[in-house]
């Protein structure tokens, strides 16, 4: 009986509904916290220098938020950068070209119809309109922590179309984020950086299988981006993008593991915690201008229409040209709910607005891009859920059609 109840407990904690809660009550005692008595303790410490320095060699000057930011972050990027190799290896190892080609260009339009709409509200100012990529993202820990809640009238051809899409988000925002929101080039450390990359390509090369040569030259990586003003965090993804991928005995499996609960325990909560406070003092007492400024209601837009619009309209296209077929099991009605549903945004949201609207500089901005991504996803999640109720299997139609199949 006590082994049941903790074989049940671990695969509670392990779900991925626990992980967007965690998320959610981070964000909420971020919220609080801002909002208390003991807000400018909050922000004194997010605003403190910690400094690093090695023999006087290696010296790192940076926020306790931007050691979050770039730092934790990192090994963030470093599991989505596994989750996009391993995505696209499963998916060529097993001719799923048509589902790859069916999401691919899913998640295509989901990035562009966005940040077109976002820009509608916006291109007029050249601050705000720096936030173009904001309501890009999609939150794959929130929407498939909510698609869980369904069980397993969620078909598994739906799951997989679902993570193939926002695995291929991931990738768009990525190469967004490295090549449009750098900051000044420092032409050395960029050449530097380029040393570390060509040793983790060699080591995945030869099928170098001990994790810490990989660790040590993504450190060193890191230090260079950091340096170069290229965003650091990309040193994780190309740390994830080198770790040798096998069927067997894979080294990336069991180093995923340890590192997605690193990230979803500890990370993600912690990042949460620091970049998600709104004072609603500032925003209750013009409120009017804060929810509907153009940074605010060109993010929601983009999250509620956007998102669904250039999902559903990229698929229809491509049914339309007979690019690929409809995937079987799945209904176009549950494609449009699903759609919908990644209009939650948060964790690159949230990063993505960090790096645009400087705390110090557009502080005001910032948290209207806040207020834009929390009401954007809480629109998204609360129609997503009501459509998927109407149009998902009922338990006793969907074991009669696992039974068929």
């Amino acid at each position: 009986m006590m082994f049941k109840f903790i074989f049940h407990l671990r695969k509670f904690l392990l779900s991925d509904l626990i992980v967007g809660l965690l998320l959610v009550i981070s964000t909420i005692l971020s919220l609080y916290v801002a909002n208390s008595s003991c807000k400018d303790l909050y922000y004194d410490i997010l605003r403190a220098t910690i400094s690093f320095n090695v023999w006087n060699i290696i010296k790192i000057d940076q926020s306790f938020l931007n050691w979050i930011n770039d730092g934790l972050m990192s090994i963030f990027f470093l599991t989505v950068g596994l989750e996009i190799k391993r995505e696209f290896s499963k998916n060529c190892s097993s001719r799923k070209r048509d589902q790859a080609i069916f999401s691919i260009f899913s998640a295509i339009g989901g990035v562009v119809v966005p940040i077109v709409i976002y820009l509608i509200f916006n291109h007029s100012n050249e601050i705000t309109r720096k936030g173009w990529a904001i309501p890009s993202a999609t939150d794959i820990a929130f929407v498939v922590g909510v698609i869980s809640i369904f069980g397993d009238r969620v078909s598994k051809e739906l799951k997989i179309f679902l993570l193939t899409l926002a695995t291929v988000d991931d990738l768009i925002l990525i190469l967004i984020v490295s090549i449009f929101y750098s900051k000044s080039i420092s032409l050395l450390y960029l050449f530097l950086s380029i040393f570390p990359v060509i040793i983790l390509f060699l080591m995945c090369s030869c099928k170098v299988r001990n994790i810490l040569p990989y660790l040590f030259f993504g450190i060193i990586l890191w230090y260079f981006l950091l340096f170069s003003g290229v965003q650091a965090t990309i040193s994780g993804v190309i740390v994830g993008l080198m770790l040798p991928i096998d069927r067997y005995d894979d080294i990336s499996v069991n180093v995923e593991k340890i590192l997605r609960l690193f990230v979803n325990y500890f990370v993600l909560p912690i990042f949460a915690f620091s970049n998600s406070g709104v004072d609603f003092n500032e925003i209750l007492s013009n409120i009017s201008s804060t929810v509907f400024s153009t940074v605010s209601i060109g993010i929601i837009s983009a999250l509620v229409i956007g998102k669904p619009t250039g999902i559903f309209l990229s698929i229809l296209l491509m049914l339309r040209l007979k690019v690929v077929n409809f995937p079987k099991r799945i209904e176009i009605s549950q494609i449009f709910a699903t759609s919908i549903l990644c209009g939650i945004s948060f964790t690159m949201s949230i990063f993505i607005a960090g790096i645009t609207f400087d705390q110090y500089r557009y502080d005001n901005l910032l948290s209207y891009s806040r207020v834009g991504i929390f009401l954007g996803s809480w629109i998204s999640a609360s129609i997503g859920v009501i459509l998927l109720q109407f149009t998902l299997p009922k338990k006793e139609q969907r074991r009669k059609m696992v039974i068929k199949q």
